[in-house]
């Protein structure tokens, strides 16, 4: 796990260069964190572990916020919203949530 942590983190970091962290970049952050994930063999839970270390681990990493942001950051993940968030992804991947429902059945409807 530790090898895949390294070669994920070391791909976040490139892609996240430019992004100073905050409560409003997180989400930019484990957009990028799951297209990495995306580039090793792990699958489902392992996949969103994975996400879910990185973004801790390049948080903590960061050097440009002050510690208050960095804790608050954090605090977003222990919450749970980040876990949920990733499920949301991928659920609308898998096509398993219907956001289009208003046009079908309007579609519906006009036949």
């Amino acid at each position: 796990m530790t090898s895949h942590l390294e070669f994920c983190l070391g791909h976040l970091r490139d892609k996240c260069k430019d992004i100073v962290v905050s409560n409003n970049s997180i989400v930019t952050i484990v957009k990028y964190a799951m297209e990495v994930v995306e580039l090793t063999e792990l699958k489902g839970g392992g996949q969103k572990t994975m996400v879910l270390n990185m973004v801790k681990t390049f948080i903590h990493e960061s050097t440009n916020i002050d510690d208050e942001v960095k804790l608050m950051c954090l605090d977003i993940i222990d919450s749970g919203m980040i876990s949920n968030m990733i499920d949301l992804v991928v659920d609308a991947s898998n096509g398993n949530i219907d956001i289009n429902l208003r046009k079908k059945i309007r579609k519906f409807c006009c036949m």
